[in-house]
């Protein structure tokens, strides 16, 4: 999980970084940074509450083979 929330980060992260180190783009604002912050804040919850939902349907499904 962690490693695919890295790459994930990578991901979006590495083409803003290319066009910086060619020069053609400027530093991020503290706008920016609380964008980009946010932005990942929610891609981490909805990967969490994807996460408890399917736990919760193998919870389940577990729980009717046991009866």
């Amino acid at each position: 999980m962690p490693a695919q929330i890295r790459q994930e980060v990578l991901d979006y992260t590495e083409p803003v970084f290319g066009e910086i180190m060619a020069g053609r783009a400027t530093l991020a604002t503290r706008q920016d940074v609380d964008e980009l912050k946010q932005e990942l804040t929610d891609l981490v919850e909805a990967r969490f509450q994807s996460l408890d939902a399917k736990l919760d349907q193998i919870l389940a499904a577990l729980g009717t083979t046991d009866n």
